[in-house]
């Protein structure tokens, strides 16, 4: 699926941000997982910076529950669930 830069800015909070990058992501990688909450506290204690807390998404999709977090080296990640 692909999303927009205004949607990905949207759910991790830097819509305020300039459009232009570096300031807004132009990439994110999403990994479906088991439990959204779960594998977000694991990341963060190995050091990922929890960017969106674990949330329920329905205007998403049905079930959907995702987190957004980043990595040491600045990847930005969406962990979901369905």
């Amino acid at each position: 699926m692909l999303y927009a830069r205004t949607a990905i800015a949207q759910a991790i909070g830097t819509g305020d941000l300039p459009s232009a990058a570096p300031a807004q992501d132009s990439a994110m990688l999403v990994l479906r997982v088991d439990d959204v909450d779960a594998a977000t506290r694991c990341l963060s204690e190995h050091g990922a910076a929890v960017l969106a807390e674990p949330q329920d998404r329905p205007d998403w999709g049905p079930d959907l529950r995702t987190a957004h977090i980043r990595t040491p080296d600045g990847t930005l990640v969406e962990l979901q669930s369905y």
